[in-house]
């Protein structure tokens, strides 16, 4: 069983997908949310919460990732043969945002330690 902030950890990483974010979210410091993260998705109980999480928004929803990939990809080839640039960007980020590549605000973990902080220009967390 999990305590209330793996719960909700394992409920934020099945939206987010970003592992420090949803530390953070669920509690965890922002100093140590990156090794939070990480050591929290090797725990088998909290994998498990995880791919439950995803089955059941799949389910329902009716709609998995996989099939929402494939509705922009065909929405991105459509563009491309009609030649409308604005619907190729717009398809494109929409893919580029499902799978966690562009985030309004958010962190970026490289190896080596390094953390980039991401805000989207003219945000301010004051």
């Amino acid at each position: 069983m999990l305590n209330p902030k793996q719960a909700q950890f394992a409920i934020e990483y099945a939206i987010s997908g970003n592992a420090t974010q949803a530390a953070i979210k669920a509690g965890y410091s922002k100093k140590t949310a990156s090794v939070k993260g990480s050591s929290l998705l090797k725990i088998v109980k909290v994998q498990e919460a995880i791919a439950n999480i995803k089955t059941e928004q799949a389910e329902k929803n009716d709609v998995t990732v996989a099939e929402i990939t494939a509705m922009h990809r065909e929405a991105y080839r459509v563009a491309s043969d009609v030649q409308v640039p604005s619907a190729m960007t717009a398809a494109a980020q929409n893919l580029a945002k499902l799978h966690g590549l562009i985030t309004d605000k958010g962190q970026i973990e490289y190896g080596g330690g390094l953390t980039v902080n991401i805000t989207k220009f003219g945000d301010d967390d004051s």
